[in-house]
């Protein structure tokens, strides 16, 4: 399961970067998750703000820590921020985000057949 969003925060339009979150109890979200960041930030378009998970229930995100499966949150950048927005909304950053994304996908399936069998069987 993978989650695409934008950041924003208008108390700092200087907050910029990309991240990709991950439920802490699942290594093999955490080892997509991975999977991704390293792949986007290859782009080099923008900070990267690494791997980001919570540490407890009271800041999980609803929509990893209620999905059983293997799943990562990307957020590809700040929309409060001219530098992310420029290129997240030209056609040239979607179409080189998406193709990250999918390679990204991709290389974790051909490298991690097991563990994805596993959880599908779970």
């Amino acid at each position: 399961f993978i989650s695409i969003h934008c950041n924003s925060d208008s108390s700092n339009p200087d907050s910029k970067g990309l991240e990709t979150w991950y439920k802490a109890s699942n290594e093999e979200s955490k080892s997509l998750a991975n999977t991704i960041q390293n792949k986007l930030s290859k782009l080099k378009y923008t900070d990267d703000r690494g791997l980001k998970t919570y540490k407890n229930k009271d800041d999980a995100l609803a929509v990893l820590e209620l999905t059983p499966s293997i799943s990562a949150l990307i957020e590809l950048g700040f929309l409060s921020n001219s530098s992310d927005e420029e290129y997240l909304k030209s056609d040239k950053g979607q179409e080189a985000c998406a193709k990250a994304i999918s390679e990204a996908i991709l290389n974790y399936i051909k490298n991690n057949k097991e563990a994805l069998i596993k959880d599908n069987i779970q």
